[in-house]
């Protein structure tokens, strides 16, 4: 059995393939076996409005539309405030004061880059510091520099492998967090010094290249030398004795390690390794409950194996205990539902936002594959769908968001989202922060 949904394809960057289904011919020998193709357009889980306003963003598409048979009432709220962080402070008191009114269903607040998802559980905590929060980061985790390099670099130590290697090497020293994609690639230097290797790079061979006076021959042949060099200071300084896991694990992801006072961005360095380092010791914790005899290597060869899997994957780590709020961004909610849905930083900006250098395909398929992303979080409500922006924003959160490039003035003013405008006259009339009464959730 083959299921999807052509409407909820997010992840092309992953080699994913909108029209798959539409491919099955090619993989399955239909001379000797018949397809049947059944579709499914019942949408049993949104309210009516969520459903028909999810119908209006996809209207283009083959798929049919959804057919609303949800008999919960319309709760949407379409919400503007005046800055960025009144935004933050504002929905995290309309998420507490929900969470409050029903304990006992589920919320998910959604976010257009991770900052804000800092940002809110900052605000969250200081409303209620025993609200029990998980944060689902998985897939964007690895864009600060020191994270993406302790990783490796962890990766390396305890379970090294090619395709690992091949990623050291594909980038360069980076001593701000920013320019460490190589301006030239490094592959012919690379593929050079894997030939001297007889296609087998090791630790030995990886100390000889960064003893050469020479760098490698070919194209980025600098920046393997010095990744090599990098390398060798990096576990110098590390200086392990091999005892215990989690010791490890605390040294390596830790933002003092890794020249933080040099860092153009250093909040959102230290709250993504943070939130790194948290995962990989609950993880390894984990491991020595369930196998008490393991040693530290094995203990630490499983830890990178959970985390490469769920970085590969994007799938979130398991929570512990009762969760009263799950926040996420829009690329980890896929799959999830909840009864309340909160998404913020609806701006244009954000979403769809400037195409990523790494993206594989074209303007016109980012754009598309962001509608859909758009599509995925508004059909995440059962009861209630919070749908948040803020107008303006301080000239170094958005720089420093990643959101484009500023004009120069103090102040951003930020546009509505191209999407949520495409669905505009589907949703109820907008309602200024200061006034918004807040969400009173569905009678009993």
């Amino acid at each position: 059995m083959a299921l999807g949904d052509p409407r909820q394809s997010i992840y092309a960057f992953r080699g994913n393939d909108r029209k798959g289904l539409k491919k099955l011919d090619r993989v399955v020998p239909t001379s000797r076996v018949s397809v049947r193709d059944i579709t499914m357009t019942e949408c049993r889980r949104c309210p009516k409005q969520i459903a028909e306003a999810a119908n209006q963003l996809m209207e283009l598409y083959e798929a049919k539309p959804l057919v609303p048979v949800s008999e919960e009432r319309d709760n949407i709220h379409l919400v503007l405030w005046k800055s960025y962080q009144a935004e933050a402070e504002g929905m995290a008191k309309t998420i507490v004061d929900n969470i409050r009114a029903y304990p006992q269903e589920k919320h998910l607040a959604m976010v257009t880059r991770r900052q804000f998802g800092f940002k809110l559980r900052d605000h969250l905590h200081a409303l209620d510091n025993k609200l029990s929060i998980e944060l689902n980061f998985s897939e964007s985790l690895l864009e600060s520099w020191p994270v993406r390099e302790s990783f490796l670099f962890f990766c390396l130590l305890v379970d090294p492998d090619a395709p690992t290697w091949r990623a050291w090497f594909a980038y360069r020293n980076s001593c701000n967090g920013k320019g460490y994609k190589a301006t030239k690639r490094n592959a012919a230097a690379y593929l050079k010094f894997l030939h001297s290797c007889n296609d087998e790079i090791t630790e030995a061979s990886v100390e000889q290249l960064a003893a050469s006076p020479k760098q490698p021959p070919g194209g980025g042949g600098k920046n393997l030398r010095e990744r090599a060099r990098r390398f060798v200071i990096l576990k110098k300084q590390l200086g392990w004795d091999g005892i215990d896991a989690l010791t490890l694990l605390e040294e390596i992801f830790n933002l003092s390690s890794w020249d933080e006072n040099t860092l153009d961005d250093l909040e959102t360095a230290s709250l993504d390794m943070d939130l790194f380092r948290s995962r990989a010791c609950e993880i390894c914790r984990d491991i020595r409950t369930e196998k008490a005899d393991s040693t530290a290597q094995q203990q630490l060869k499983e830890v990178a194996k959970q985390l490469r899997y769920h970085i590969a994957t994007r799938e979130p780590f398991e929570s512990v205990g009762k969760t009263d709020l799950m926040i996420t961004t829009l690329w980890g909610a896929k799959g999830i539902t909840a009864s309340h849905v909160y998404v913020l930083g609806l701006c244009d900006e954000a979403i769809p936002g400037e195409m990523r250098e790494e993206y594989p395909g074209t303007l016109l398929d980012y754009r598309e594959e962001q509608k859909r992303l758009f599509y995925v979080s508004i059909t995440r409500a059962r009861k209630s769908l919070v749908l948040s922006r803020a107008q303006y924003m301080r000239r170094g959160d958005f720089a420093r968001l990643g959101l484009g490039r500023s004009t120069g003035k103090k102040i951003v003013k930020l546009r509505m989202s191209q999407f949520l405008h495409d669905i505009i006259d589907f949703l109820p009339r907008s309602q200024n922060g200061d006034d918004w009464q807040g969400i009173f959730g569905p009678t009993e």
